[in-house]
């Protein structure tokens, strides 16, 4: 609804922003499609889909999916698009155990914790390397005149 509300029903004809080349764009609708082809034993399209990209447009529909599973490229890469995927976690511990198994390969460019809590957020910070952290927010490290 807040993405409809945002773009309108076509995000194409918005103003919202194009990725930086057609062969980014085909490979974040390839995470996509490998999603939509594995049906929910991958994950659930709950916004979005392939259906409505244009890789030649260099558009990546504004795309939300639940629990798509670890063995995806979406989970394994940064996609560097408007994809969002959703990990739905129960606790702290949990969240931090997470993080980890995804930091064996990788440092991640960015971490955003959303908590009310600030030794949750220490917590994570301590356990949790990362390129960013950013707290309850995730647009304030782009407003920083200095990067």
């Amino acid at each position: 609804e807040s993405l409809v509300r945002m773009y309108g029903e076509d995000a194409q004809k918005s103003n919202l922003t194009r990725v930086i080349n057609e062969g980014s764009a085909k490979r974040i609708i390839e995470y996509i499609k490998e999603i939509e082809i594995g049906g929910e034993s991958k994950g659930k399209i709950i916004h979005g889909g392939s259906n409505l990209c244009d890789a030649s447009a260099r558009f990546v529909a504004p795309t939300i999916i639940l629990e798509p599973t670890m063995d995806t490229e979406l989970m394994k890469e940064e996609n560097f698009g408007p994809v969002l995927p959703i990990v739905p976690i129960s606790t702290d511990e949990e969240a931090i155990e997470f993080i980890a198994k995804q930091q064996l390969d990788m440092t991640p460019l960015a971490l955003y914790v959303f908590t009310r809590s600030s030794g949750t957020f220490e917590k994570v910070a301590k356990s949790c390397p990362s390129a960013t952290l950013v707290r309850n927010d995730v647009i304030v490290q782009f407003g920083t005149p200095s990067l």
